[in-house]
């Protein structure tokens, strides 16, 4: 409920990133999923340190970077907003691709045996896309509702011909045969 204090104003690596993301594995590891400027924006991951202080630089690791046709379509090298959900002893690390100004920022994800990777790109990416009257959506977030159904939170643009303002999105997901999905995007 704070108030809460910023005791450090940088990231916690020396190296500019973005879209850091924390996730605590069920053995209480914590890693965080986040973007360098590498050629575009790429994903890496990196164990955090006792204190949450920062990273374990020996540990970091490059994951993903956009190379699929659906994902540079706006001609943009992007991949951004890492988010990790585990579901059956799998790691799902879900992703938006294109440019966020672009009609085509849409979700996509990998799957892995382990938090650190190596990650494999679903086949049927991406699995949150534009359609006639919703555009540009991505740079999501999953959560478990009070009833534990899965939600996914994103933005899109304002309209179809309309970047900004952007608008709040929030669509029901689930696994259907271990396979992530959304349900959506709805207006």
């Amino acid at each position: 409920l704070g108030p809460f204090e910023c005791v450090k104003n940088e990231f916690i690596d020396d190296v500019h990133a973005i879209d850091g993301h924390f996730f605590k594995d069920d053995d209480g590891t914590i890693y965080l999923y986040f973007v360098r400027f590498n050629d575009g924006n790429v994903i890496h991951v990196a164990k955090m340190n006792d204190d949450m202080s920062g990273i374990l630089k020996d540990s970091e690791k490059f994951l993903l970077k956009a190379e699929l046709p659906w994902e540079i379509s706006s001609g943009f090298k992007v991949i951004e907003g890492p988010f990790v959900l585990k579901h059956n002893n799998k790691y799902y690390l879900s992703f938006s691709c294109n440019h966020t100004q672009s009609p085509d920022y849409a979700i996509g994800y990998a799957i892995s045996d382990n938090p650190m990777g190596p990650f494999i790109k679903y086949e049927n990416n991406p699995i949150l896309f534009k359609n006639d009257l919703v555009v540009g959506v991505g740079h999501h977030s999953f959560f478990y509702d009070i009833n534990n159904k899965l939600m996914c939170v994103y933005h899109r643009h304002n309209s179809p011909i309309q970047n900004y303002p952007r608008m709040v999105c929030l669509d029901e997901a689930c696994f259907e045969k271990d396979i992530l999905k959304i349900k959506g995007p709805n207006l």
